[in-house]
């Protein structure tokens, strides 16, 4: 996207939002795309572990990268480790900031491809790194979850004290929760999960009906 074109999607912005909004829902078909990808992890058996992770990488990529919201850079080496995925809040994204909807400026995304629930110790593990990284919300996304009968035990209670203690949001996606996101923004699929982090609700709680549902 040029200056110019950025320079005539911020006036549209400030002038039609709820337009503009439409512009960056999933359609149909970008979201039968990822329903396809998400049945390849799901159905595949794969030989080895680096392409376990790379096929999950690519469902994330392709995710955060539809709308040009994002900037996406992946396997991003740290003094002592490796990222699956950065994502930089681009102009695009800028704009709709402050404009239309609340997003996150920069976050970090982790995807394991493990055929059981993904337990504590990585997840503060994960939870060190988002510390270092100086950012304020880092995903992680699994096939099957995160460990944790109720809210408040195992991995998805260590979330919940992370987020008291030093306020950053790990926020765990599954793989079933990023199908159907036709009629959806990426801060329809964020900031729920933040919320509900946030002030211990349940997450459907905070989930209204969409004008665009009916037609979908």
């Amino acid at each position: 996207m040029s200056d110019v074109d950025d320079l005539q999607v911020l006036e549209v912005f400030l002038k039609n939002p709820d337009i503009i909004k439409q512009r960056y829902r999933y359609t149909d078909k970008e979201s039968l795309e990822i329903n396809n990808l998400i049945d390849e992890i799901e159905q595949t058996q794969f030989d080895k572990t680096t392409d376990k992770g790379a096929i999950l990488e690519n469902l994330m990529y392709k995710i955060f990268n539809m709308h040009n919201m994002y900037k996406v850079h992946n396997n991003l080496r740290t003094s002592s480790n490796e990222i699956d995925l950065v994502l930089k809040l681009d102009i695009a994204g800028t704009i709709y900031k402050n404009n239309i909807q609340y997003l996150e400026d920069d976050v970090i995304v982790e995807c394991k491809n493990y055929s059981k629930k993904v337990d504590v110790t990585y997840v503060g593990k994960f939870a060190s790194l988002v510390n270092v990284s100086r950012c304020n919300v880092g995903l992680l996304i699994s096939k099957k979850g995160i460990t944790g009968r109720s809210e408040w035990s195992d991995a998805k209670g260590l979330i919940k004290k992370i987020m008291l203690r030093d306020g950053h949001f790990i926020l765990d996606f599954n793989l079933e929760e990023l199908r159907d996101l036709a009629g959806k923004t990426l801060a329809d699929i964020i900031n729920p999960k933040k919320d509900a982090l946030k002030f211990d609700v349940d997450i459907d709680s905070l989930l209204s009906t969409h004008e665009l549902e009916a037609s979908l």
